[in-house]
């Protein structure tokens, strides 16, 4: 329960961050026309996987506040982080230039993975394996998300996207 509820803290961040992107790529799409998240996704992908190097060392020491026999799942957390931060821009990219349908596509790919993976890891190895499920599912999606990007024109030179939080500007 309480790798699940570590996960949920780290979710609605990224969940918020999705909708700026969102925002920002529609509102640059009307005054712009053509946008693009290269340099978006580049801190997103460098600021997230810096943030899950930072999280490694003291994951020792929140296992042990929360009571976790080991600091594994915890470790495994971070691996998601560092998938999940350049997903929420590429899914906000996507969503903010009129392209849902891979968006959905990504989530569901993401899910049947994550789903499979946790059959076959979670007997053996435990919650480490269930959050192994969920970090490799995340990644699935993320790849999705990335190549239909990457087709649709949104990750090369065009308008810069701004991720917006109401009228300011991030």
């Amino acid at each position: 329960g309480a790798v699940l509820a570590v996960l949920l803290a780290a979710a609605v961040p990224l969940g918020a961050v999705q909708t700026a992107v969102t925002a920002g790529t529609a509102r640059a799409r009307q005054v712009h026309g053509a946008v693009s998240g290269s340099r978006l996704f580049v801190l997103a992908t460098s600021g997230s996987c810096l943030f899950a190097l930072a999280l490694w060392p003291v994951t020792p020491i929140v296992a042990g506040v929360l009571r976790l026999p080991s600091a594994m799942p915890l470790v495994v957390a971070t691996v998601w982080l560092a998938f999940n931060g350049p997903a929420s821009v590429l899914r906000g990219l996507l969503l903010g230039a009129g392209h849902a349908a891979p968006v959905a596509a990504s989530l569901v790919v993401a899910t049947v993975t994550r789903v499979v993976l946790l059959v076959v890891l979670t007997p053996g190895v435990g919650v480490a394996g269930a959050v192994a499920a969920t970090a490799t599912g995340e990644l699935a999606g993320a790849t999705v998300a990335l190549a239909v990007s990457r087709r649709a024109g949104l990750l090369g030179p065009a308008a810069r996207v701004r991720p917006q939080i109401g009228r300011a500007h991030v």
